[in-house]
């Protein structure tokens, strides 16, 4: 996620639909509650909107192939969580196992956390804001959170006993394998990050 602008607190769903709302036609503003808080997104840059396609390319074709849910981009999805605020986050890319075809999709935000969260980490971002968001998406409901790192590795976040998080890091040479959720998955870190002719995809 790329740099926020704090604008409201106490914030419920209904009220980012309204701010949503405001901002109908305008391209540019994005907007997520995270916590009772509306926070404004900015456009990522480019290397960052590459990398979500390439991901969202490749996880929606295992998904459709195996008919395993649906892959969204970008997507609101509401997060209730007992003594906190609401939330609705937007990750990158998401798959979520509820649905199976895209006549099911309701108009506005989907109403549960999805069951795979993909974040891809932007210059502006810190590790802090990721680790709030992933905690928030895994005390949800999400069963794994993966936190992309450009041309480092990537992170697999899954819940831990209590509220905890278990975090592992999986580096370019690795293998991302996260068939708990995604029934016959792997990939090979490092081919998201370059084509197979060996070039960078940034």
């Amino acid at each position: 996620m790329s740099a926020q602008e704090r604008l409201e607190h106490n914030s419920t769903v209904e009220d980012l639909r309204t701010i949503v709302g405001q901002y109908e036609g305008d391209d540019d503003a994005h907007f997520e509650l995270i916590e009772g808080e509306i926070v404004q997104m900015h456009p990522p840059g480019a290397q960052h909107g590459y990398l979500a396609v390439k991901l969202a390319r490749v996880f929606d074709a295992h998904v459709t192939k195996n008919h395993l849910g649906i892959v969204t981009v970008e997507t609101g999805y509401i997060i209730r969580r007992s003594g906190y605020k609401d939330s609705v986050l937007a990750p990158d890319v998401a798959f979520t196992s509820q649905y199976k075809s895209p006549d099911a999709l309701p108009e506005g935000y989907i109403p549960f956390p999805p069951d795979l969260a993909i974040e891809i980490k932007s210059p502006n971002d810190t590790t802090k804001k990721l680790r709030r968001k992933t905690r928030i998406y895994l005390t949800g409901g999400a069963r794994v959170v993966l936190n992309v790192y450009p041309f480092e590795g990537i992170e697999i976040c899954r819940p831990a006993e209590g509220r905890g998080v278990n975090i592992e890091f999986i580096e370019m040479e690795g293998v991302l394998d996260i068939e708990d959720v995604l029934p016959g998955f792997q990939l090979a870190v490092k081919d998201i990050f370059y084509e197979p002719d060996g070039s960078s995809s940034g």
